[in-house]
């Protein structure tokens, strides 16, 4: 690009120095051979040197960020392509956070180890409640009566035995004599000895059902359910009992209609005995209640948490019995 110094000629022309042409003073180049004159340089080249200036500063001011930005890694310890991550408080960040320090608790590197739990106590079952002592006292009282009852058994079935038994009556049938008008009767040991007996057997029950039955406190005073145990016992016991004294009646009843003077009633008299003797159910029945007697002391003796103190034997078991002794 050629700049060209200007010559003024008059007031509104100027002489262009290169070809000599003359043009008016506001023009920036002469219009003949196209120098630019010096004072009036167009306005592409005052705009390329605004431009230039813009370029400068900004350089230098981008120089100074990059001066700054560099100074600053060198002290924080990271490098300039590091960007620092927004914090939403203040305080360390993950890639600059200080060391964990015991001092203030303990941290997710430095847990302490989890103690384990001792184990758990057993938890105690509450006390049972104890046995009623009524109840136990009522069950020593039955106890004699048991034994009393087992000594009896082999007592009467001794005494039926001799006293009854079939062949002896058979020897008595022949010992009527009608010739002679009075004979003392022999069947007054056999009908002394059968009343010995049931007497025996009426104190044995007088006995048991003297015996009071216990009976709990209140209402809810029976958690054990003692004392009604102890009642269905009771019931079962007696039952025994009755169907042993009321074996004992029959015999009573056919010994003492007996007619020493007639063969016929001394006849009748032994079959009815050997039919009760023979018949399953007549000590059948008196042994199953023996059996529930037994069954319901065991299941009372459990209740109350005691050793079951005796045992209600049937009469097979006792070397003794009111039937078997016919």
């Amino acid at each position: 690009m050629i700049y060209c110094l200007w010559m003024e000629v008059g007031d509104d022309t100027v002489k262009c120095p290169k070809c000599g042409e003359e043009f008016p003073s506001n023009t920036p180049m002469c219009p003949r051979c196209g120098a630019f004159l010096s004072d009036n340089q167009s306005p592409k080249t005052s705009a390329d040197v605004r431009l230039k200036i813009v370029y400068t500063v900004a350089g230098v001011l981008l120089a100074v960020i990059l001066i700054a930005l560099l100074v600053k890694s060198v002290m924080s310890g990271r490098s300039i392509t590091q960007s620092e991550s927004p914090s939403p408080s203040p305080g360390p960040v993950v890639t600059n956070a200080p060391p964990p320090s015991t001092a203030a608790g303990p941290s997710v590197t430095n847990a302490p180890v989890p103690v384990q739990p001792p184990p758990p106590r057993p938890v105690q079952a509450p006390a049972k409640p104890a046995a009623p002592q009524d109840v136990i006292d009522y069950l020593k009282s039955v106890q004699k009566i048991e034994a009393y009852r087992q000594a009896l058994l082999q007592d009467t079935a001794r005494a039926l035995a001799m006293a009854t038994g079939v062949g002896a009556i058979n020897a008595m049938l022949g010992w009527i004599d009608e010739s002679q008008a009075e004979r003392a009767d022999p069947y007054a040991d056999l009908k002394n000895e059968v009343g010995r007996q049931i007497t025996q057997w009426q104190n044995l029950v007088r006995n048991f059902d003297g015996i009071p039955l216990p009976r709990p406190p209140g209402p809810g005073g029976d958690p054990l359910g003692a004392y009604r145990a102890c009642a269905e016992f009771a019931g079962a016991y007696r039952a025994g009992l009755t169907g042993e004294i009321n074996a004992m009646y029959r015999i009573v009843h056919v010994v003492a209609g007996i007619n020493v003077n007639s063969t016929q009633s001394m006849q009748d008299a032994v079959t009815q005995l050997q039919r009760m003797k023979s018949d399953p159910n007549t000590q059948g029945n008196i042994d199953k209640a023996i059996e529930r007697a037994d069954y319901a002391l065991s299941d009372l003796s459990s209740r109350i948490g005691i050793e079951k103190p005796f045992e209600v034997k049937k009469e097979s078991q006792t070397g003794g019995s009111i039937i078997g002794g016919l």
